[in-house]
């Protein structure tokens, strides 16, 4: 082996000959592996790094092709960018509780790697850390990392399980894209941010659950993944996800702590072969609009409440209770779920109120009990209205702001 001196700290920077087979042992007082030191070497069988050593650098073990094992001693704190890159033959790796950073690319398209271990220490897994690693099993990320990288996982395609601690915050572009696998993943409260393509084409998932935390999905983040399929995501997200699961991703189901804007089991909805209960009616299915039209259903939601409290439980709203005719037949809706009253007006089901004489009284029900409310998203929100049985025209699943304004017919909703 070849070494550089400075100071106190001593470098490894090469080896002689480069087609050097077996094992090496690299000696006390190096503290140093230095930028691909060790590159190349196809026939390094294993390497024994002493306790010295602090850094293990760029490439330093990049395409050591017969490198098996490898033991990283407790005084590294630096595992540095495709350090063991393309180290096809690494069956398993710990990475000790020193180690604070793990390089872009540190393990690259290791295909051999089956397992990793990674310390609580390590605070960001970097761009590409594991690309690639496709006999990696399962990872735990440990309580610490507050960042998984873009491309960090991706491509593991033997990954059929991960632990995301509470700690992480950001899941990057690409993260675990194609990790085909993988049939579940459970994000933490912690998650702000789902990023571009994240769990892009991961076949096998087919559930999802995303926490109230979740400010931002990014386009794809989901895209591909298998059918039948299901995602939970939160209430304020169900506009956002359009892209993000723009796939085989057959249900949503919509967690709404506050408003549900949903119907109930059974709820009839016209299609063109007739009044359909809402929960039979699946993604790509037609509808009937209120002014005719049959139109394929984008996306169904679905939401179970264990107990209903004022602030989501639905209202009974009787037939002709504002006015002649209005509404045309019985109907029950989530509070803030708009029926159309004429011309450019809509009420939410929370502020009907009996006027006509003789008349049921609008009440809410089930209060306390357990109940599951359906939606429907359509393609164009602003012209594509529901129509329930008797032909009460509703709105469909859309944007929700204080005033609603229909872009093609300048319809504006009350509000709320």
């Amino acid at each position: 082996m070849s070494y550089t001196l400075e100071g106190d700290s001593t470098t490894v920077t090469g080896i002689s000959p480069t087609d050097y087979a077996g094992a090496i042992v690299i000696p006390d007082g190096v503290t140093t592996i230095g930028t691909s030191a060790f590159y190349g070497c196809t026939g390094l069988k294993s390497v024994t790094i002493p306790n010295s050593v602090t850094t293990i650098s760029y490439g330093a073990f990049d395409s050591c092709v017969g490198l098996t094992s490898v033991t990283i001693p407790d005084s590294v704190t630096t595992i540095g960018n495709s350090a063991f890159y393309g180290c096809t033959g690494l069956k398993s790796v710990t990475i000790p509780i020193s180690v604070t950073t793990i390089g872009t690319s540190a393990f690259d398209s290791c295909v051999g790697l089956t397992s990793v271990t990674i310390p609580n220490s390590v605070t960001t897994i970097s761009y590409g850390a594991f690309y690639g690693c496709a006999g990696l099993t399962s990872v735990t990320i440990p309580n610490h990392v507050t960042t998984i990288g873009d491309y960090a996982f991706y491509g593991c395609t033997g990954l059929t399980s991960v632990t995301i601690p509470n700690s992480v915050t950001t899941i990057g572009d690409f993260a675990f894209y194609i990790c085909t696998g993988l049939t579940s993943v459970t994000i933490p409260d912690s998650v702000t941010t789902i990023s571009y393509g994240a769990f892009q084409d991961c076949a096998g998932l087919t559930s999802v659950t995303i926490p109230n935390s979740v400010t931002t999905i990014g386009d794809y983040a989901f895209h591909g993944i298998s059918d039948p399929s299901t995602a939970s995501v939160p209430y304020t997200l169900r506009n956002a996800y359009s892209q993000a699961f723009d796939a085989t991703i057959t249900t949503v189901t919509v967690r709404a702590e506050i408003t549900a804007p949903c119907f109930l089991t059974g709820t009839p909805v016209l299609t063109p072969n007739g009044y359909k209960p809402i929960e039979t009616i699946m993604k790509g299915d037609l509808v009937t609009t209120a002014d005719g039209r049959h139109v394929p259903v984008r996306h169904t939601y679905r939401k179970s409440i264990d107990y209903a409290t004022q602030k989501v439980a639905p209202y009974a709203i009787p037939a002709g209770c504002l006015g002649p005719n209005l509404p045309c037949s019985d109907l029950v809706m989530s509070p803030e779920h708009c029926l159309h009253i004429g011309g450019d007006r809509w009420l939410p089901a929370r502020r009907c109120i009996t006027i006509v004489e003789g008349v049921e009284p609008v009440r809410q029900i089930h209060i306390g009990k357990p109940i599951v409310y359906y939606n429907l998203s359509l393609p164009t929100y602003a012209t594509d209205n529901l129509v329930i049985f008797g032909g009460v025209e509703v709105e469909s699943m859309g944007p929700r702001t204080l005033v609603w304004e229909k872009s093609m017919n300048a319809c504006k909703r009350l509000p709320k």
